[in-house]
C-alpha cells in the first residue's frame, strides 16, 4: 500500500470497529484505497460486500481479516494496482 494505515484506524478500540459494517467509502479510507479502488476490488471478489437495499456496505469482519492478514494484504494492494492500471 502507498500509504501507511493508521493506528486511529487499526486499533482495538476505533470506533468503526463498534459497528456492523462500514459504507465502502468508509471501508476504502480505513484501507488506504481510493473509493474507485475499492469498488472495483469488491466487483472483482477481493473484498467481500453485502447489499442492503440500494446500499453496499463491508462488513467490519471482512475489514479485520485484510488488516490483520499480510499476504491478504499485499493481495489487494496488487489488485488495486492493477485496478488503476487497467481502469
Amino acid at each position: 500500500m502507498a500509504q501507511r494505515v493508521s493506528k486511529l484506524h487499526t486499533s482495538t478500540d476505533a470506533p468503526w470497529r463498534q459497528r456492523a459494517a462500514l459504507s465502502v467509502t468508509h471501508a476504502a479510507e480505513i484501507l488506504s484505497l481510493s473509493r474507485k479502488n475499492a469498488y472495483t476490488l469488491i466487483e472483482r471478489g477481493h473484498i467481500r460486500a453485502v447489499r442492503l437495499g440500494k446500499r453496499l456496505v463491508v462488513p467490519v469482519t471482512e475489514i479485520d481479516r485484510l488488516l490483520e492478514t499480510p499476504r491478504l494484504r499485499r493481495r489487494v494492494s496488487s489488485a488495486a494496482r492493477e485496478a488503476t492500471t487497467t481502469a
